[in-house]
């Protein structure tokens, strides 16, 4: 059934170039039915696909891990140190609510 409707492509590998019959691509028989290049003659920027220049791209030095400028929040990540400190403390809390109870129920 693969065969039936694909065919060996040659592909553009990020970092190798093109590679003759490297890849797989929709048989013109099945052309209609390509999402991809639906999506792409068509593609529009939204809250998860955005532009990003090759002046941008160069600048990063080629990193594409490149974070949604739409993206209103920020997460900011505590460190385990903290972390560890903050459940200490609770903990902690904890230990001397357990002994007013045992002390009352005493």
């Amino acid at each position: 059934m693969v065969d039936e409707i694909f065919e060996p492509a040659d592909m553009d590998w990020r970092g190798l170039g093109v590679i003759p019959a490297s890849g797989l691509a929709i048989r013109k028989k099945y052309e209609e039915f390509d999402a991809e290049k639906k999506w792409w003659k068509n593609r529009v920027e939204n809250d998860f696909a955005w532009k990003v220049s090759m002046e941008e791209i160069k600048k990063r030095g080629y990193n594409l891990d490149i974070k949604n400028p739409k993206d209103q929040i920020q997460e900011e990540f505590e460190s385990s140190e903290k972390i560890l400190n903050r459940i200490s403390k609770s903990n902690k809390v904890v230990d001397g609510l357990l002994l007013k109870i045992k002390e009352i129920l005493n």
